[in-house]
């Protein structure tokens, strides 16, 4: 029996012979994702969040976990490890992206394993391929934020769970218990890394309410397991309580409607970020036939497992809704495993009636994903915001004295790529936070510098007068202007 319900293929599930002797494509298909993650890596600049992460996970331990109760909106788990992470390898693009690539990584044989418990070997083979490729997950993979993370270890919890609840090779004794608290850890670590993890817990939650009895296994023990999770996590949200408060007063609920979420989400999920909206029907036509050829095929218990990951995660960040941000599908990217078994389950059942058709279904994903990825890297429209070319540019000598104007008190880009070439003011700052003040400083920089370039963020929270510009714009003549995402 498969661990969720028996596959009627016992040709391809024949548990206890093949479960333990991996298919040796596994180890091929796993660095092939490593090689399209590491790939360019450090190329493009970090932009603005990753800029954040940096800036972030750079202060002392007690002050990065302050911070995330001052936000009130992320969690510490990936700012923990990025601070331990960047003194052994380093501050750069490459280094601190690396700890992303990791997760991303080691979240494809981790979908294989999810994938073969559910159904069998080949239709995990097939979901380490598109894990492996798939756009949306590269780009996350090559992003210091913790989207990768959160992935992952929902993803750990999952399949986790079904390695629990499997019906013909359920671990016993000393095993099971130390699986269940594994299972526990992750939930924790996921809720950690972003909350929206919790999110997939909650499916696990519901499919198990209603399920459990069809595994034949103690429910006692799922029980305990929420339970320790729940006390783990129970300080932590004591601490951040009145910040998620505030957080949720800033959003309204429903604020983009559900079908043009479904509309993003799918093409984020199939295509990623780096294909043109017009081209995106066309590409997206062999992702829609294979989930619902996979869906289709599905009995009650799968369809109702792999139908409450994509759905439920979807359907209360709706609910709860979110800040409508750039690339906001990356709120929903802990849902994208349920959608990429689906596809591999069509896959595989292609394959099981012929397998050039299998092949087929591969590549109808795979050309499409390649089309996505090459945007991606090479082309300039997809890239993300380069402030490091901007800073470059204001730091270049030009035979002319010059100074920089820096109004954000914190500016974590600006300070992550500032080499020092120029002399820079933050105004406003302590002791310049007067408008008196504020002009006062602006006419010393300007009696001993021919120019002065201002890097302003936006929104105006710093300098809500706009006391800077106004004094430029009476004392000196503005040259040119460019913006860099919100800069």
């Amino acid at each position: 029996m498969s661990s969720l319900e028996a596959t009627g293929h016992p040709q391809l599930d024949s548990r206890q012979g093949s479960r333990n002797r991996e298919p040796p494509g596994l180890l091929l298909v796993v660095a092939a994702a490593f090689a399209l993650r590491v790939y360019r890596l450090g190329y493009q600049s970090l932009w603005g969040d990753e800029a954040y992460s940096v800036w972030r996970a750079s202060k002392d331990f007690i002050a990065l976990t302050q911070e995330a109760h001052v936000e009130g909106t992320l969690p510490p788990l990936y700012y923990w490890l990025l601070h331990f992470w960047m003194p052994l390898a380093g501050q750069s693009e490459f280094a601190v992206r690396y700890l992303s690539l990791l997760f991303g990584v080691l979240t494809v044989p981790v979908a294989y394993c999810f994938v073969r418990r559910i159904f069998d070997p080949l239709t995990g083979l097939y979901a380490a391929l598109v894990f492996a490729a798939a756009p949306f997950l590269v780009y996350y993979s090559q992003e210091a934020r913790m989207y990768a993370q959160v992935t992952f270890f929902v993803l750990l919890s999952s399949c986790l769970l079904v390695r629990l609840t499997d019906r013909g090779d359920a671990p016993t004794g000393r095993a099971r218990r130390t699986l269940w608290v594994a299972y526990a850890l992750a939930n924790v670590a996921a809720l950690l890394s972003h909350y929206f993890g919790g999110f997939v817990v909650l499916a696990q939650a519901l499919y198990f309410g209603v399920f459990w009895w069809r595994h034949r296994v103690d429910g006692r023990e799922w029980v305990a397991s929420q339970l320790a999770a729940g006390l783990l996590l129970a300080p932590w949200v004591i601490y951040i309580w009145s910040a998620l408060q505030r957080t949720g007063d800033l959003v309204s609920r429903f604020g983009i409607g559900l079908d043009t979420i479904a509309d993003r989400v799918l093409r984020a999920f199939s295509l990623g970020m780096s294909v043109a909206p017009k081209d995106a029907p066309t590409l997206l036509f062999g992702f829609v036939v294979l989930a619902l050829i996979g869906l289709a095929s599905l009995r009650r218990l799968k369809g109702a497992f792999l139908g409450l990951y994509v759905v439920v995660p979807v359907l209360v960040t709706y609910v709860i809704s979110f800040a409508p941000q750039l690339d906001w599908p990356r709120y929903f990217i802990m849902a994208s495993p349920g959608f990429y078994a689906l596809l591999a389950r069509g896959m595989s059942v292609l394959h099981k009636g012929l397998p050039v058709l299998g092949l087929i279904g591969f590549l109808t994903v795979a050309v499409p994903s390649l089309v996505s990825l090459n945007n991606y890297y090479f082309d300039p429209r997809y890239a993300r915001f380069d402030f490091r070319g901007q800073m470059a540019e204001v730091e270049a000598p030009n035979g002319k004295q010059e100074a920089i104007i820096v109004n954000d008190l914190r500016q974590e880009a600006f300070s992550y790529y500032y080499k020092g070439l120029k002399p820079y003011s933050k105004v406003p700052r302590e002791g310049v936070e007067g408008r008196p003040e504020i002009e006062a400083e602006l006419a010393r920089l300007a009696a001993g510098n021919e120019a002065l370039w201002l890097v302003k963020y936006m929104p105006p929270d710093y300098d809500p007068d706009n006391a800077i510009e106004r004094w430029l714009a009476f004392n000196a003549y503005k040259v040119n202007d460019n913006w860099v995402q919100n800069i």
